[in-house]
C-alpha cells in the first residue's frame, strides 16, 4: 500500500512537472500534458477528491462552458465556435486534473510551482542570451533592412521571444506570476537568508524588471508593480503605520515602483489623444485599442442580452469594423484585444458578468484563506484581460484555471493539515 503511495505520488510529481514545461513548447505538448495529468489524476481520484472538484468557485468553471455550449445552439459559424468550445474543455477538465495536487504534500506542491519560475527565469536568460549573441554575430539590434522601432528590435517585444515562437505578451504574464512567486518566497523566509542570498534575489528582481521592460508591455508594467504594492502591504502593512521604518521602505519602493511603470507605459501614453479617427492608417497602439474597443461596445449594442453566438462573436466584430470604417479593424481584423467585451459580443451580459463574477469570487476566496499569491495571480489575470482576449488562447484558459485550480487545493490541504495538527 505505501509503495503504490509514493508510485502515485511520484507519477502526479512527473506529470505536474510536464505540465508546467509544456506551457513553453508548441501546443501539442500542453495538449499531451493535460492528458497525461488527467489519467494520472484518475488513477487517485476517490469520493474525497471527486467532491472537492465541485466544491465553491470551481463549480462557476462548469456554468460558463454551459453558458458558452448553449451559445453554440445559435451560432452560424458551427467550425469557430467548436474550435473556441474545444479551447474551453479546460473549464471542466483541468479542476479536475488539479483535484490530485491536494494529495501532495506541501513542500511537493512548491516544488511543482517553483519548477514553473525555474523554468521560465532559464527562458528569460536564453532570450536575452540569443539577442545578445545575435549582435556580436550580425553588429545589429534590428532585423536586416529594418531600424528604429521596437517591432524590429531583436531585444524588444516577440523579437526577443521569437526563438521560441512565444507571445511575448503571455510571456509578460508568466514573468510576472514567477516575480510574485519568488518575492513572496523572499520576504516569507527573509530573515533566514543569508546577506549574498539577498544580493542574489535582488539581482533577480532586477533581471525580471529589465525583462519586462525589453517585452515591450505596457499593461504588465503597471500590474506588476501593483501586484508587489499589494504583496507587501500582505506581509507588512500592519507594521507600515506603527513602525516608520516599514512606512519610510514601502513609500520609496512605491516611488521606485511608480517610476518603473511611467517608464514601461511612456510609449503609450505620451502621444495619447482622445481624437480617434478610425479611418486613419497610422494611429499608435493605444489609438488602435480605443478604436478596436469601441468597434466592440458598438457590436455588443447590437446583441447585448445573447450575444453573437458562441462562434460568430468574431465575424460581427469583423462586420462592425467595416460598417465603422475602421481601417486598421478591417486590414488585421483583431479580436476585441478585452475578455470581458470578447464574452459579451459572443455570449451576451451573462457570460460577462459570470467571467467577472467568477475573478471576484476567486479573489475574495483566495484572500478569506490568505492565499496571496493565489489572489495575485487572479489580479494579474484579471487585468491581463482588460488589454488581452485571454480565454480565446489555450494558453491563456489553461494558465488561468490550472494556477487557479492549484491555489484552490493548496489552500484545502493546508487548511486540512491545519485541522489535523490543531
Amino acid at each position: 500500500m505505501i509503495i503504490k503511495y509514493i508510485f502515485n505520488r511520484n507519477f502526479v510529481l512527473g506529470g505536474y512537472y510536464f505540465l508546467m514545461l509544456s506551457f513553453y513548447l508548441p501546443l501539442k505538448f500542453n495538449s499531451i500534458a493535460l492528458i497525461v495529468c488527467g489519467l494520472i489524476s484518475l488513477f487517485n481520484i476517490n469520493k474525497s477528491t471527486l467532491k472537492e472538484v465541485f466544491i465553491f468557485p470551481l463549480n462557476l468553471f462548469y456554468i460558463l462552458f454551459l453558458v458558452l455550449l448553449v451559445g453554440l445552439l445559435y451560432t452560424e459559424n458551427k467550425v469557430t465556435g467548436y474550435a473556441i468550445l474545444e479551447r474551453h474543455y479546460s473549464l471542466i477538465f483541468v479542476p479536475v486534473i488539479a483535484s490530485s495536487f491536494s494529495i501532495l504534500n506541501t513542500k511537493q506542491q512548491k516544488r511543482i510551482l517553483y519548477f514553473f519560475t525555474l523554468v521560465t527565469t532559464v527562458l528569460a536568460f536564453y532570450f536575452l542570451g540569443y539577442a545578445i549573441v545575435d549582435y556580436f554575430n550580425t553588429g545589429s539590434i534590428y532585423i536586416e533592412n529594418r531600424s528604429g522601432h521596437h517591432l524590429y528590435n531583436k531585444f524588444m517585444h516577440h523579437r526577443l521571444t521569437a526563438p521560441l515562437g512565444m507571445h511575448a505578451i503571455y510571456f509578460s504574464l508568466y514573468l510576472s506570476f514567477s516575480f510574485i512567486l519568488v518575492l513572496h518566497h523572499f520576504m516569507k523566509y527573509f530573515h533566514s537568508h543569508s546577506i549574498l542570498i539577498k544580493v542574489l534575489f535582488f539581482f533577480l528582481f532586477s533581471f525580471y524588471s529589465l525583462m519586462i521592460i525589453l517585452l515591450k508591455s505596457a499593461l504588465f508594467s503597471l500590474a506588476l508593480p501593483l501586484a508587489i504594492i499589494i504583496l507587501l502591504f500582505f506581509h507588512f502593512g500592519k507594521y507600515a503605520f506603527s513602525k516608520s521604518k516599514y512606512l519610510i521602505g514601502l513609500i520609496s519602493i512605491i516611488i521606485i515602483l511608480s517610476a518603473f511603470s511611467f517608464y514601461g507605459m511612456q510609449s503609450k501614453i505620451l502621444n495619447f489623444s482622445t481624437n480617434l479617427n478610425l479611418t486613419e492608417e497610422h494611429p499608435g497602439p493605444l489609438k488602435i485599442r480605443l478604436g478596436v474597443w469601441y468597434s466592440s461596445w458598438q457590436t455588443i449594442q447590437d446583441n447585448w442580452l445573447l450575444g453573437a453566438g458562441t462562434g460568430d462573436g468574431q465575424d460581427a466584430l469583423v462586420e462592425k469594423y467595416h460598417k465603422l470604417d475602421f481601417y486598421i479593424g478591417k486590414r488585421d481584423q483583431f479580436n476585441a484585444h478585452n475578455m470581458y467585451l470578447q464574452y459579451w459580443i459572443s455570449n451576451g451580459i451573462f457570460a460577462f458578468l459570470l467571467y467577472f463574477l467568477i475573478l471576484i469570487l476567486f479573489g475574495l476566496y483566495f484572500l478569506k484563506k490568505k492565499e496571496y499569491v493565489g489572489f495575485l495571480v487572479i489580479f494579474l489575470f484579471a487585468s491581463f484581460s482588460f488589454t488581452e482576449s485571454t480565454m480565446l488562447r489555450q494558453s491563456g484558459v489553461v494558465f488561468f484555471v490550472l494556477f487557479s485550480s492549484l491555489y484552490i487545493f493548496k489552500s484545502s490541504k493546508k487548511n486540512n493539515e491545519n485541522f489535523i495538527s490543531s
